[in-house]
């Protein structure tokens, strides 16, 4: 049996909360967050979007076809 390093790459996403000054610093201290919750480093990470205030997210009503 011989013994092999792989690299792997996935898309992983999680709501990280954090409270910052600004938008760059919560960026900054959310990729931190990230890193440590996940393991990533840190170059991989992007920001997807970024709110000044959790939003409350409403139920909506399915309707039928």
């Amino acid at each position: 049996m011989k013994t092999y390093e792989v690299v792997c790459e996935g898309v992983v996403q999680r709501l990280v909360l954090v409270e910052a000054a600004n938008a760059a610093e919560a960026a900054q201290l959310a990729r931190r967050e990230f890193c440590n919750l996940t393991g990533a480093e840190k170059e991989g990470i992007a920001i997807i979007d970024i709110y000044s205030e959790p939003v409350e997210l409403k139920e909506v009503e399915k309707k039928s076809c």
